[in-house]
Order: structure tokens, then C-alpha cells, then sequence
């Protein structure tokens, strides 16, 4: 458990470090600009280089400088420049529930993660921990976390990607899973109201408690966000790993769906409800091969 938690703690260290490595590539300040109405009340829009007692100079785009005298222009007046777009993207959410009884259950979900997308870079990082417990035994203990970063080719509609995945389950007989691939995507839907890109790469997987060895991977994935309207939109993916060597025994997959409605009347509050359902063909011991998860709670964007 401990290698889990500090595997954990450098996945969510990840998006800091590369948001210290993108804040050194940044566009060049546009001058401030200026509004000048004219005596003859038309306005001209550009930088004012010069202003003194003898009038202003103006650089127009299109016209060049312009030497205006302070009886040619009345008003000069300095435009605000719109609020910039953070690139960044990141939520946190959580569901719990409890029930005090004959039985004392308690359900745990907590989630949380980042996107970076700008200049044809995508980076996404994602983490979610499943806890169940009954009568103080634990019967559900799952952590989920996934790195993806991408590269637009151009004006192509295809991708170059690297992924790498860790999961925890207690209640598996591996216990630990690491991945780690590296591919191509297509952006097959690119704008609203759908996004889809599918993914296919090769890589590297181990498991801990059954294979413990590194065996190579294929990967075949696809993630989707449906913008349903302003406020409310599906976000879905899913993915499938089988071993290459043995494709017919040795696989994993899973799929998910989660269903945002920015919750009128607040800022940054969302519910959100989903599932999760993973197939295990390396599970053993008696333990699940099938395991299906579903939450509901709130979320907050920032």
C-alpha cells in the first residue's frame, strides 16, 4: 500500500511539473491599444507609440503611423484587453453515503483532476479512489489513476499520445497494475456538440501479485464528450488491454460514462452521476472478474 500511495503522489505531482515546463513557451504581449475619435467622428483603432503636446502618433494595422494634430482627434481612449483564457482545467468531486443500522455501511468516492489543452498540446490527468466498508471491514478499496498527454500533427486530424495508468484494488489478486503506452489517435469528431477520439498503441503492462513481470500491451481506446447544451454534457471513454503475446486470456477493459449538469444560480458547482465497469481475465483467488461502479455527487470546477 505504501509504493501505492507515493506512485499516487508522483501522479499528482505531474500536472505542477508541466505547468512550470509550459509557463516558459509563452506567446509575446499584444502592445496595449487605443480607440481615437476623430474630429470628424470616426474612430481609428491602434497603438498609440507617441503623445505629447503636439498630438499623438497611431499605429494603424493596415495604415501605418498616423501623426495626428489635438485638433484632428477629441477623444483618446485606452481599450481594455479581453480577460485571458486559462488553458487549464481541473475539478474535484465526491459522493458519500452511510447507513447506521443492524448493518453500518459507509461508501466513499473521491475524484479529482486536470486538463491542459492549448497550441495543439492536450495533457490530462484524472484519479479516483472507491472505498466500501461494512461493519468496519472494508469491502471495496479501489484507486484509478490516469495520465494522457498528446500532440496534434498539424492541421491533421491525427495525434501522437503517451498514457500511463496505475490501479490499486484490494480485493484483487493483483493488487497493483501498472501501464504505459505510447500511439496514435484521430480526432474523428473535433467540434461541438461531439468530441470523439479513438486511440490505438503498444506498451508495457505488470501486474503484482500474479504475473509480476512486465508483459507487452496492446492498447485500443476512445474518449468522447457530448455537449448536450450550456449547461449540462456526457463524458465517456473506454479502453482494452490484452496481453500480445496471449490475447485470449490475458486482457483487461473497462468503460465508463459520467453525466455534469452545472447546477443553476451557483459558480463552478456541478452533480454529476456515472459508472464504471472493469473486466478482469487475470482475476483469481475467487476474487470479482467483473466489477461495476456507480456514484452520484457533486463537483467543483475551477
Amino acid at each position: 500500500m505504501t509504493r501505492c500511495l507515493a506512485l499516487v503522489a508522483a501522479l499528482l505531482a505531474a500536472p505542477l511539473a508541466l505547468a512550470d515546463a509550459l509557463a516558459l513557451v509563452q506567446a509575446q504581449p499584444t502592445p496595449p491599444q487605443s480607440e481615437v475619435k476623430l474630429s470628424n467622428g470616426e474612430t481609428l483603432k491602434g497603438e498609440v507609440t507617441k503623445q505629447d503636446a503636439n498630438g499623438i502618433v497611431l499605429k494603424h494595422p493596415v495604415l501605418g503611423d498616423i501623426a495626428l494634430r489635438p485638433d484632428q482627434f477629441t477623444e483618446v481612449k485606452a481599450i481594455e484587453p479581453p480577460a485571458p483564457v486559462s488553458p487549464w482545467k481541473s475539478y474535484v468531486n465526491a459522493s458519500v453515503s452511510g447507513v447506521q443500522s443492524t448493518n453500518d455501511t459507509i461508501d466513499v468516492r473521491l475524484a479529482g483532476g486536470t486538463l491542459y489543452k492549448e497550441d495543439g498540446w492536450l495533457f490530462q490527468f484524472d484519479a479516483q479512489w472507491y472505498y466500501r466498508s461494512n461493519n468496519g471491514d472494508a469491502q471495496d478499496n479501489n484507486v484509478l489513476a490516469t495520465q494522457l498527454l498528446e500532440r496534434d500533427l498539424g492541421e491533421s486530424r491525427w495525434t501522437i499520445f503517451e498514457k500511463a495508468q496505475f490501479e490499486y484494488d484490494e480485493f484483487q489478486s493483483w493488487q497493483q497494475r501498472y501501464s504505459v503506452f505510447g500511439g496514435v489517435g484521430y480526432r474523428l469528431y473535433n467540434e461541438k456538440p461531439l468530441e470523439l477520439t479513438p486511440r490505438i498503441g503498444f506498451g508495457a503492462t505488470r501486474e503484482e501479485g500474479t504475473s509480476d513481470r512486465w508483459y507487452p500491451s496492446f492498447l485500443a481506446s476512445f474518449e468522447g464528450l457530448w455537449t448536450i447544451n450550456d449547461e449540462q454534457r456526457l463524458k465517456f471513454g473506454g479502453q482494452y488491454v490484452p496481453d500480445v503475446a496471449n490475447f485470449q486470456e490475458f486482457y483487461f477493459f473497462n468503460v465508463y460514462a459520467d453525466f455534469i449538469w452545472d447546477i443553476p444560480n451557483t459558480e463552478n458547482l456541478s452533480f454529476i452521476a456515472g459508472i464504471r465497469d472493469e473486466y478482469n481475465s487475470s482475476a483469481t483467488d475467487g476474487t470479482a472478474k467483473n466489477e461495476l461502479r456507480y456514484y452520484a455527487g457533486i463537483q467543483l470546477n475551477f
